[in-house]
């Protein structure tokens, strides 16, 4: 991207627009897929992302150690089925990434360095040891990028210490960029802080310590929108001796940080980030420059609500809520019964699981 461009796409918090009806009033052609409870193994914890293809949704969930689990659901939202590891070598592996590949396919990757490609009955058709340590993997434009997060396994080679490597694929690699080094006494260790690394229109990824998303193409990291907090963000140069274990009590103290759910559409940007220990909700408008952002309000002041969006398929809009997402709200009897709320009240009483809200936007 241009520099010119760039500097258009700086998003200055101090001039965010207060818009606390922002999807009510903009929403459209709102759709609820309820996800059913079909017995222990149905059970959503922690719902990360979803991907939908062959006319079913397929949820990424995580458990309280952090474990990951794909759950394929239909359509209309009931049941089908749960893959909870990844057979390799009659090993049962803890799945640590799952992403999506075209509009037939999921790939995952495990806790080791192995890489998969799943069909649509969660079956492994590819798989593939690679000779470095990916945290991540997204496709674009029919290439793989490979996000390392400064991870590495034993005995990897210098020329492979590179946090993102591109392939094609079947896994050969085209180029590598952004090298980061590991101490000799150390192996299989995170030095980095948590990233987002999303592919909503482009692949964009974001440090949670950065102020700046960037375009991830193939030949490289590309500057594509300034975030200029009110709050400075952390600068490591400032603070060269901070272990990266006690950094989380600072930015929850100090610090603007963790630019997350990136989604990008033809006119708008969507994402959080965290100012000290407070969650902010921004949309960016790319035509008029204008920022909006949605406050908490208290559970009696509130009819109605649409969640803020986590993902984008298909040009649509998906949040999802549960019952931690309800907590806050009460009076349910005084409630319109048509209203989201209450219809995701209804369904999480007898069921447990989220609600998926599938929606369309314009300002």
């Amino acid at each position: 991207m241009q520099e010119n461009t760039f500097q258009e796409n700086s998003i200055k918090i101090s001039d965010v627009k207060t818009y606390n009806e922002l999807l009510l009033d903009n929403a459209y052609d709102i759709e609820l897929i309820p996800l059913s409870y079909s017995g222990s193994e149905s059970i959503i914890i922690n719902m990360e992302n979803l991907y939908f293809f062959d006319s079913a949704y397929f949820i990424i969930d995580s458990g309280p150690r952090g474990e990951h689990s794909i759950k394929k659901f239909t359509q209309s939202g009931k049941f089908v089925k749960a893959l909870n590891h990844l057979e390799n070598n009659f090993q049962e592996l803890p799945i640590e990434f799952v992403s999506s590949l075209g509009v037939k396919h999921l790939m995952a990757l495990d806790k080791l360095n192995n890489f998969y490609i799943l069909d649509k009955d969660l079956n492994i058709t590819f798989h593939k040891e690679l000779p470095f340590k990916a945290e991540k993997v997204k496709e674009s434009d029919g290439k793989l990028f490979f996000f390392a997060n400064k991870r590495a396994i034993n005995q990897q080679p210098d020329s492979l210490m590179y946090n993102f490597i591109v392939t094609d694929m079947e896994v050969n690699i085209i180029n590598k960029f952004d090298p980061f080094t590991i101490s000799s006494h150390s192996t299989n260790v995170t030095i980095s802080t948590t990233n987002s690394f999303t592919n909503t229109g482009q692949l964009l990824w974001v440090n949670a310590i950065s102020d700046t998303i960037f375009n991830i193409q193939e030949d490289g990291m590309h500057p594509a929108f300034k975030v200029d907090f009110q709050i400075p963000p952390f600068k490591k140069k400032d603070y060269p001796e901070v272990n990266p274990g006690s950094l989380y009590p600072m930015l929850i103290a100090d610090f603007s940080w963790g630019i997350s759910d990136i989604i990008k559409t033809d006119s708008y940007l969507f994402f959080m980030f965290r100012e000290k220990g407070s969650l902010k909700l921004i949309l960016f408008d790319a035509k008029s420059r204008q920022s909006y952002t949605i406050e908490e309000s208290s559970g009696d002041t509130v009819q109605d609500v649409i969640p803020w969006p986590r993902t984008s398929l298909n040009n649509e809009l998906y949040g999802w809520m549960g019952e931690r997402n309800i907590a806050w709200v009460d009076n349910w009897n005084e409630r319109d019964k048509n209203s989201i709320l209450v219809k995701v009240h209804n369904h999480v009483k007898e069921n447990i699981n989220p609600v998926l809200i599938k929606y369309k936007f314009k300002l």
